[in-house]
């Protein structure tokens, strides 16, 4: 066991992360979308000090988007405790969220990859942090406006596509994932 990759500055901004997430969802919309915000933008600094403390990891990596994905779950039942009508997109969001990352997640692992190196020309330019950011950020716009705005207001529909785009550029990443797994030869038993 390495306690000082377990307890890291990335690890522990992650594990931070995770108390953020774990207080909030106890706490009313308001409290909670402030929780929520903050464990959100640690995201943006745990890779920036893994890189500038030079501590990049398996562990960091999966705690990473482990935590990505359990947000996308906490965020997506806080609206619908709110607005039971967005339910179907709800669910899809979230079944694409998860199965596109742990497929992709499974692949990069299996081929030794980073996550974010991909020949699928679409997943390049949906990784170009200039694409990328802006999805992120404003899918987490739509989740926090639906908790806190009133019901169909007309900056949650506009945020809504954004979220239609960001699982557009999900379900090409499944797709090159499962394309890539089927290339792997190997035996599992």
């Amino acid at each position: 066991m390495d306690l000082q990759l377990i307890f890291n500055v990335p690890n522990i901004i992650d594990y931070l992360r995770i108390i953020l997430l774990f207080f909030g969802i106890t706490q009313p919309d308001n409290i909670f979308s402030v929780s929520y915000i903050i464990s959100s933008s640690l995201d943006f600094f745990d890779g920036h000090a893994a890189r500038a403390f030079n501590q990049c990891s398996v562990l960091g990596g999966c705690l990473d988007m482990i935590i990505d994905r359990i947000s996308t779950v906490i965020i997506g039942l806080r609206m619908l405790k709110k607005n039971i009508e967005y339910y179907r997109f709800v669910s899809f969001y979230i079944l694409i969220d998860l199965l596109s990352h742990f497929v992709h997640f499974t692949v990069s692992c299996m081929t030794m990859s980073h996550h974010k190196n991909n020949t699928n020309v679409i997943m390049q330019i949906y990784y170009n942090k200039f694409v990328l950011f802006p999805i992120c950020l404003l899918s987490e716009a739509f989740f926090i406006s639906a908790i806190v705005l009133e019901k169909k207001h007309r900056v949650v529909n506009l945020l809504q596509i954004v979220c239609w785009l960001k699982t557009f550029f999900h379900i090409v990443q499944l797709l090159s994932a499962i394309m890539t797994m089927s290339d792997i030869k190997m035996k599992l038993n």
